[in-house]
């Protein structure tokens, strides 16, 4: 009916959204979602799917082979309208007009597993508190597991050229500091020698002050 209705130019959205009882909202919505494509709502009809996410599905900045892309694991439910969401929302970064479009589809698909692991998150903060309470083999071992990911995930930072090749000596000065001090809370220096020689040097001058003193 409102299809029919939006062909008459005498019938205003307002006019329309009156005979049929809704908001002009829901009538706006309707014109901008009003051409997408038909082979993608009769699979969303079959699986029950919303029309509405196919209008963001329409309107996002990708290729048509990567809407067409969203919209099937959209359409076959792999992904619901909050997901479709967090990517429409990701198009709109400054820095997404940078990735390559032959790229979008790894990338929609990173989003995509990181979406579906998001009760992942849940449990990291359950057995952290629990580890920090006490110790139990389980809540040890999601935790050891958890840093072999995060490590795994620097490894992959590091290994962008355009990431470490563009690091200020200060920003490497930071990150060394960073990792010397997690080695140290790893496997602490049971010998004085053993420790960073700045460490050293500001004992020494302690020290110094001590006798000073004395």
């Amino acid at each position: 009916m409102i299809k029919r209705l939006l062909e008459n130019e005498e019938y205003t959205i307002k006019l329309i959204a009156s005979l049929c009882g809704v908001k002009e909202a829901t009538i706006k919505k309707y014109v901008r979602g009003a051409d997408v494509k038909e082979e993608w709502l009769r699979k969303g009809e079959k699986n029950n799917a919303g029309r509405h996410a196919y209008t963001d599905i329409k309107h996002l900045n990708v290729s048509e082979e990567n809407k067409d892309h969203i919209a099937d694991i959209y359409g076959e439910k792999k992904i619901n309208k909050n997901t479709v969401g967090v990517i429409k929302k990701a198009t709109s970064e400054e820095a997404f007009k940078d990735i390559p479009e032959e790229h979008v589809k790894e990338w929609v698909n990173q989003i995509i597993e990181q979406q579906t692991k998001n009760y992942e998150n849940v449990k990291e903060i359950v057995y952290e508190n629990s580890l920090q309470a006490k110790y139990t083999i389980r809540a040890h071992t999601f935790m050891y597991n958890l840093t072999l990911t995060l490590i795994k995930r620097i490894e992959g930072i590091f290994s962008i050229t355009n990431f470490t090749a563009n690091l200020s000596p200060k920003q490497k000065e930071k990150l060394s500091q960073g990792f010397t001090n997690v080695l140290l809370l790893l496997n602490p220096p049971l010998k004085w020698s053993d420790f960073p020689k700045d460490e050293q040097s500001r004992k020494n001058i302690e020290d110094d002050d001590e006798n000073v003193e004395h």
